[in-house]
């Protein structure tokens, strides 16, 4: 099999990248629930009608799409290094009949594209599963106009509130964290966004947060499943280490379930975003 930029990468940090939140289909579903007026709200501003814009990391593209629309008759392009999303994406832009955005399989770390290609670049939840993803943020500014932007947008695990909490959901918590360290990411990497971007040669990087939240019976009723089934795919990698067995992962995981029905549940994330500009 032919080399290529990640398998590279991961072999000269001595780690193994992975996705760990994997696409079990709830999470799919939350995914695709996506939309620029709460997930891309910083960057809004910055997009200019008739401009390009590059996706990385656009999963079932919903936001990618949402994006088109603020910039038409300028193009999209999302790109996702999991083929069954960009399907998934390519289906919904044939639902919404857009002709100004497209999908396709692609490597963050190397980029199908030529330098100076686009003048706006996004990603979101990507570069925090990434090993190296101060290279990953070179490969985009590569892509980049002189005068371009990028916008980045990650959820910290510090920043999870979760109401009542629960000896179990801290025994969850801890594994939850440790998996995602050994595939390769960092939980915490949201409030190192703008050192990444100065690292990656951007300028006048400014940095900003924001919160997603849910308290109602249907909201918590919905995330509580959702968190059960999630968190049980991102710990398949403690199982196979054995660092706990399945049956421990379903009694912690159905505690996201039982959260999910009480009455006095909440859960909020903090989001940290950041742009930064090519000279």
């Amino acid at each position: 099999m032919a080399d290529n930029a990640r398998e590279r990468t991961q072999r000269e940090s001595g780690k193994q990248e992975r996705y760990t939140h994997g696409y079990e289909s709830k999470f799919v579903e939350y995914l695709e629930g996506r939309e620029v007026s709460k997930d891309a709200a910083f960057f809004q501003p910055h997009l200019k009608s008739g401009k390009s814009l590059i996706d990385c990391g656009c999963g079932p593209g919903t936001i990618t799409i949402d994006l088109a629309g603020f910039i038409t008759p300028g193009h999209v392009v999302g790109i996702d290094l999991e083929e069954n999303q960009i399907k998934l994406a390519r289906e919904h832009a044939l639902e919404r009949n857009l002709s100004n955005v497209k999908f396709e399989v692609g490597d963050i770390y190397k980029l199908p594209f030529p330098d100076n290609t686009f003048d706006a670049a996004f990603a979101h939840t990507v570069l925090q599963h990434l090993v190296d993803p101060v290279k990953a943020a070179i490969e985009i500014h590569r892509v980049l106009k002189p005068g371009g932007i990028i916008g980045v947008r990650e959820e910290d695990t510090a920043g999870f509130i979760i109401s009542p909490f629960t000896p179990k959901f801290d025994e969850l918590m801890k594994l939850y964290v440790r998996t995602w360290k050994h595939n390769g990411g960092d939980p915490y990497f949201a409030r190192r966004q703008r050192a990444v971007l100065n690292k990656a040669g951007f300028v006048r990087v400014e940095a900003s947060a924001s919160a997603e939240s849910y308290g109602t019976p249907e909201s918590t009723r919905k995330m509580g499943e959702m968190m059960a089934d999630y968190m049980y795919t991102h710990l398949e990698t403690a199982i196979q280490l054995n660092w706990v067995d399945a049956t421990t992962v379903e009694t912690l995981t159905a505690e996201w379930r039982s959260w999910g029905e009480h009455p006095d549940a909440f859960f909020g994330v903090l989001f940290c975003e950041a742009v930064g500009w090519v000279k």
